[in-house]
């Protein structure tokens, strides 16, 4: 009962926060109910497929290169991607890897 009134309070929303629920998703895993938005699509993007430009990636997200350049430099000062500038060519997203705790755990 308490994920539906989650659930249609998120798809509802009132009018400012209308645009940004219609960018996030509601997933129901394990039980738990997650709430996926586009930046989280951003890094999904990037784990699976690897480096980016950021015009492919915004393209991917069909957004426009500031935007994404912006969501770019938090997840950078946030440590999960790095940004090349490249002499020639446009921006370079680099994911960043991070150890799992069983890895920090055995060295």
């Amino acid at each position: 009962m308490a994920e539906k009134q989650i659930k249609k309070e998120v798809l509802e929303g009132d009018e400012a926060s209308e645009s940004s629920a219609s960018e996030s998703s509601i997933v129901n895993h394990d039980s738990k109910l997650l709430i996926k938005t586009k930046i989280d699509r951003f890094l999904e993007i990037i784990d699976s497929e690897g480096n980016m430009k950021l015009s492919e990636i915004a393209q991917k997200l069909n957004m426009n290169q500031e935007a994404a350049a912006e969501w770019a430099k938090i997840l950078e000062n946030s440590g999960f991607v790095e940004l090349k500038y490249p002499l020639m060519g446009g921006i370079e997203i680099v994911r960043k890897i991070h150890k799992t705790n069983d890895e920090i755990k055995n060295g």
